[in-house]
């Protein structure tokens, strides 16, 4: 159906932006195209690669990597990289930088799934059908840590 867009958004099938007011076609359950697409129905072209979300910086004889790079930290490691803390960013020597960038190239991002403990690391209980005793995230269910916590008020 044609309809005059309502709010400013991008064109399906061409990428390029929708402003408040422009005729386009749209149907329940898709996204709003140009009734007349200023670059004909050419496809939306591919999302930027995704080490595109890093930076380089030098500096002095080092090669910062500054952005999202946790995904790719394997990649970093293998290439020669180390993790600076202080200035929370993986670098490399200057004389690798080129290594590094051919590594984040071909890589590809690590799945990050979170971490999620099913079993305490201390009595190795499990959560019960109502999720108890709870696992926290560090592994340790709620009855060890509240043992912990009751012997360090006694002091022993």
């Amino acid at each position: 159906m044609t309809i005059r867009a309502r709010f400013a958004s991008r064109c399906e099938s061409c990428g390029q932006p929708i402003a408040v007011g422009a005729s386009i076609e749209w149907e329940r359950g898709s996204k709003a195209r140009h009734t007349e697409c200023p670059t004909g129905s050419a496809p939306a072209a591919p999302p930027a690669s995704s080490t595109a979300a890093l930076t380089y910086e030098t500096v002095g004889r080092r090669v910062y990597v500054r952005g999202e790079s946790y995904p790719f930290r394997a990649a970093i490691k293998a290439a020669g990289g180390h993790w600076d803390g202080e200035s929370r960013a993986w670098w490399v020597g200057a004389e690798h930088a080129d290594a590094l960038q051919a590594a984040l190239v071909d890589a590809r991002p690590a799945k990050s799934e979170p971490y999620r403990p099913t079993r305490c690391k201390q009595c190795g209980a499990r959560p019960n059908a109502r999720g108890w005793p709870r696992i926290y995230g560090s592994g340790i269910c709620s009855d060890c840590y509240r043992d912990e916590r009751d012997e360090a008020e006694m002091g022993y």
